[in-house]
């Protein structure tokens, strides 16, 4: 089935989308990011280690909502999903300065360091709780967090807390947040850790 050919430049989508970016010229990112912590999270796409940000663009989830109507008004029917609002995912890699905005607003946030005990008693994140990745207990450890509330996961570089993250999605956890580049990238950006 061949897409008909529909300028979209003479949709009334276009029209509304044109009038949008003239009222983002007084978008302030910095504004964005204060309403939003967890910004970075919501308009960003993870794959591996792969990571496309949009945060930083003007952009908010009616620019999204616009588009999804664009693709609508032109008959990308295919590329159109039923809920317009921005895809949520599982599991989301969260920039380090975005989870220490999270953490700060609420200390009883569900924090699990999924290194090893020996690397956890060096340093480790303000009130993490240490449940090691590799160790043959960890579904029965994590069993007793809840599975209804975010929970934020790191390890030393990020491939310990993407595998972690992956089994708490399998036992139907529904808000994984993996920390990107784990405590190394947390420590570059010379945020506190503790022993």
């Amino acid at each position: 089935m061949a897409l008909q050919n529909i300028n979209p430049t003479t949709t009334l989508a276009w029209k509304k989308l044109a009038s949008h970016f003239e009222e983002m010229d007084t978008f302030s990112l910095k504004k964005a990011f204060n309403e939003d912590p967890n910004r970075a999270s919501h308009f960003s796409i993870a794959f591996n280690d792969l990571v496309l940000d949009f945060s930083k663009n003007r952009i908010h989830q009616k620019t999204i909502d616009l588009l999804v109507e664009l693709l609508a008004s032109v008959s990308c029917k295919n590329a159109q999903k039923k809920d317009t609002k921005v895809p949520s995912q599982a599991i989301e890699v969260i920039a380090p300065k975005a989870m220490y905005e999270v953490l700060l607003k609420d200390p009883s946030t569900q924090l699990v360091d999924v290194r090893t005990k020996d690397e956890f008693a060096v340093s480790h994140l303000k009130d993490a709780q240490n449940i090691c990745v590799t160790d043959t207990d960890f579904k029965q450890k994590v069993a007793h967090l809840d599975k209804d509330k975010p929970v934020y996961v790191y390890c030393k570089k990020g491939g310990r807390s993407a595998q972690a993250s992956k089994i708490l999605k399998e036992l139907g956890f529904t808000k994984i947040f993996d920390l990107q580049g784990g405590i190394t990238n947390w420590q570059q950006q010379q945020l506190s850790t503790q022993k």
